[in-house]
């Protein structure tokens, strides 16, 4: 998750930047550009971070644990993450538009 932070960091500094001391008009659809091309990879980043994240708290019952104590306690923790994964693409299904249909406007006022 340290490099979805930098990422996110990265595209918050730098975007805002060259939007509001660039050259005029051209220099805030580069920065909006620049920040939709990293919002997926970013968002890819995150949520593989948080999928590993459970899936070690998953191995560590089994390392910690008796075999019952760890079978118990697995099984929920697995059925969260299935849950996770499952409302994840659903929502994300829903919700992202393809580039296709996205509206991308351009400032004229220079």
């Amino acid at each position: 998750n340290l490099c979805v932070c930098m990422s996110s960091t990265f595209c918050v500094i730098f975007g805002r930047r060259l939007g509001l001391f660039g050259c005029g008009a051209r220099s805030v659809h580069l920065a909006v550009e620049n920040m939709h091309k990293a919002q997926q990879f970013t968002f890819l980043q995150f949520l593989l971070g948080l999928l590993s994240y459970l899936m070690a708290h998953v191995f560590e019952t089994w390392i910690y644990f008796r075999r019952n104590v760890a079978l118990v306690l697995c099984i929920p923790l697995s059925v969260f993450v299935l849950a996770i994964i499952y409302y994840v693409v659903t929502i994300v299904d829903q919700l992202v538009l393809p580039d296709d249909k996205a509206v991308f406007g351009h400032v004229v006022a220079w």
